[in-house]
């Protein structure tokens, strides 16, 4: 029973958030045809590449290819990308509002991470499987039902890997006056060896090595490269189990970087 009471503590923080979000209907409106308008600058850019190139073909990636790419990367960007929490950490911290947080009878790192959960599957509903839908039906795109549960999975994944580096850049507000450029970085680190951008397999070999020793694709380039098939089944379980690899060791940072950011809190009277 006592487990049941924990769970329900953040469901119900959870439930909180989607009511919020469904009461601004037009602000949801508009995320939605944002999200459906912002691969066409990417398409078009890369329409353009290779173009210029005279080739269909970059380092083994057609161009028939960049249509489904980019549509599919708006749709994981909408999910995965947990930035939230660490501009929220910021803001409990620098208002005070983590003191009344943190004498309350639940975890506050899991509270934040149950907020963001929240919002992630509510965009993933929202957002991601409209745009995929929309981007099947436009380009005639079959999406194989096999690779959906394991797209999914690859999308809880990266969105785990992305929560537990924000929320460490979070930690950093206990000492700093203000992260967000710290924030912003990481932002534009997942953007460009995410995969966001540029797709992994358009870089240099020696790149691609150096771009699959961190983190950051695996967030937004492993479930593109699962739900489009542009990945080798071999490719996506050995990045599966990094993912995992990954998780266990930013849950150690972040676990240390939160004991020392709460230690400074409380001795600043927070």
């Amino acid at each position: 029973m006592e487990n049941n009471g924990f769970a329900s503590q953040y469901i119900a923080a959870m439930l909180i958030e989607w009511r919020a979000y469904l009461t601004y209907r037009l602000e949801l409106m508009v995320a939605i045809i944002r999200r459906l308008l912002s691969p066409i600058g990417s398409i078009v850019l890369w329409s353009v590449i290779y173009a210029a190139t005279g080739t269909h073909t970059l380092n083994g990636f057609p161009q028939s290819a960049i249509y489904i790419y980019f549509l599919a990367m708006s749709a994981v960007t909408a999910s995965v990308l947990n930035v939230n929490i660490g501009f929220d950490m910021q803001s409990d911290i620098k208002s005070g509002d983590i003191a009344g947080k943190l004498v309350k009878p639940f975890s506050y790192p899991w509270l934040a991470f149950a907020v963001t959960l929240a919002d992630s599957m509510f965009d993933f509903l929202i957002l991601t499987v409209p745009i995929m839908i929309v981007a099947s039906v436009a380009i005639g795109y079959h999406i194989n039902p096999a690779f959906i549960g394991m797209f999914m999975l690859t999308m809880l994944l990266g969105f785990i890997i992305s929560s537990l580096i924000f929320f460490t850049a979070g930690c950093l507000s206990a000492y700093l006056i203000n992260i967000w450029g710290i924030l912003s970085i990481l932002q534009w680190g997942f953007a460009i060896l995410g995969g966001r951008m540029i797709p992994l397999t358009v870089f240099p070999p020696a790149m691609q090595t150096i771009i699959q020793a961190l983190p950051f694709y695996l967030v937004y380039y492993l479930p593109v490269a699962t739900i489009t098939g542009i990945a080798t089944p071999a490719f996506i379980g050995a990045a599966m189990v990094e993912a995992v690899e990954w998780i266990i060791a930013l849950s150690v940072i972040a676990y240390a970087a939160w004991g020392l950011s709460k230690n400074k809190i409380m001795a600043a009277g927070g």
